[in-house]
């Protein structure tokens, strides 16, 4: 059974999973959902249409954006943008989304950089650094990632003119 908090509010058509619990003071948006076994901090904030997957977890007063997507087991400690946000757990949890100036952002383990300075070059100094058996798992974590933010990015229209 779910549990939500005092003075904590549940949007209309919201569904809370069994097991999941919403803080006292936090609010989960319209139509948002908050998974199986998940939890949301005091006074925190899932946006409308929000996502937040299984036994994943929001932190006391952080912000999930409108449409935004958290994955299963992952943990949101800071605010995140509006959608679009992707995040899993393999060795170490990752979670990508757009920063405050809305530049993609890719967070694996203890470390966060943009997604395009994440080259091999940086994959290979984090892993000797942090843990060579991660750099498969790297790998593969940024190239989903690059493709997912190919995938949601709008295409720039042409904006020459002919004369």
């Amino acid at each position: 059974m779910a549990s939500v908090g005092a003075w904590a509010s549940v949007g209309a058509g919201a569904i809370v999973g069994a097991g999941a619990s919403v803080g006292d003071r936090a609010g989960v948006g319209d139509r948002a959902s908050v998974g199986a076994g998940a939890s949301v901090g005091a006074g925190a904030i899932v946006g409308a249409g929000a996502r937040v997957g299984a036994r994943a977890r929001v932190g006391a007063w952080a912000r999930v954006g409108d449409g935004a997507r958290v994955g299963a087991w992952a943990s949101v400690t800071r605010d995140l943008a509006d959608a679009p946000i992707l995040s899993g757990w393999a060795k170490y949890d990752w979670t990508t989304h757009r920063d405050a100036d809305g530049v993609p952002v890719l967070h694996y383990g203890c470390e966060s950089h943009r997604v395009a300075d994440w080259t091999p070059a940086l994959q290979r100094k984090l892993c000797a650094r942090h843990d060579p058996a991660a750099a498969a798992d790297l790998r593969a974590i940024v190239a989903t990632v690059r493709a997912f933010w190919k995938a949601v990015t709008p295409k720039r229209a042409a904006t020459a003119q002919k004369d």
